[in-house]
């Protein structure tokens, strides 16, 4: 049994110890056991079997569920073997492991969805006591490569430059004790923009529409149309922001897509 120690405070209270057990004759059982009044016992750890070799102990790791001011340990057995039944104990250490934060809740963009913005902003629930976060973006879900890694200090991120494609993102926190597991890993797609601000001119009996350039965008697709609310119809497809047909007494509506 151990002397009466402190441990007033510690919210996540372990003991280590190693250990060498020979069990023999049946009924024969080890305890670890604790106290918060030298007392009322209770169990931490139990075995039955042998386990251990001199020089090869076990190892073991084991919480103990309360602290208090007036604590102890010890170690307790039913040795039914006799002079053949032997458990041997060493290197007991008695410590308070912090606890790492818990995982974070990821709340914005929320899964698979839409995007048109190259420079997203991501947003997830604040952890208790953590200190600072890592989210990695990746274009694998496994998050094996990330194209992006920041370690923002709160629950917000706004990401470098990403082009369009489908996208997967995690959120660990960290605090002084160490790093959480990661979030849920999320998806979401980055889309081309539409064009905008078509202008229309006419030189020389052609017909010429302009377009601002859609970042990313590789060719433009043409689609026209008699009525503004009707079916639109493949015209043709074109590599810049500009699209050039004779001109027509007959009125036609526009519609230019962006391709990537």
């Amino acid at each position: 049994t151990s002397q009466v120690f402190n441990a007033s405070g510690y919210a996540n209270l372990k003991m280590t110890f190693s250990h060498r057990f020979v069990a023999d004759g049946p009924g024969t059982t080890v305890f670890a056991e604790y106290s918060l009044d030298g007392t009322n016992w209770t169990a931490i750890y139990t075995q039955t079997a042998s386990i251990g070799a001199w020089g090869t102990p076990d190892v073991r790791t084991v919480s103990i569920p309360a602290s208090g001011s007036a604590m102890y340990v010890r170690f307790n057995g039913l040795l039914r073997g006799k002079t053949t039944s032997q458990w041997s104990v060493d290197n007991v250490i008695i410590y308070d492991d912090p606890p790492t934060p818990t995982v974070p809740t990821l709340l914005s963009p929320s899964n698979n969805a839409f995007l048109t913005d190259f420079t997203p902003t991501f947003d997830w629930e604040d952890v208790a006591g953590a200190i600072s976060y890592i989210i990695h973006i990746d274009n694998n879900p496994d998050i094996s490569s990330p194209e992006v890694t920041g370690t923002p200090i709160s629950s917000e991120y706004t990401s470098t430059e990403l082009p369009p494609g489908t996208y997967y993102w995690t959120v660990i926190a960290v605090n002084e004790f160490g790093e959480s597991l990661g979030s849920t890993v999320l998806s979401f797609t980055i889309n081309l923009t539409a064009p905008v601000n078509l202008v229309t001119s006419e030189t020389g009996g052609d017909l010429t529409i302009t377009w601002d350039t859609v970042p990313y965008a590789t060719s433009y697709n043409v689609y026209t149309s008699a009525d503004p609310y009707g079916t639109f119809v493949y015209a043709a497809t074109v590599a810049t922001n500009a699209y050039t047909v004779p001109a027509s007494t007959v009125r036609l509506f526009y519609k230019i897509t962006a391709v990537n």
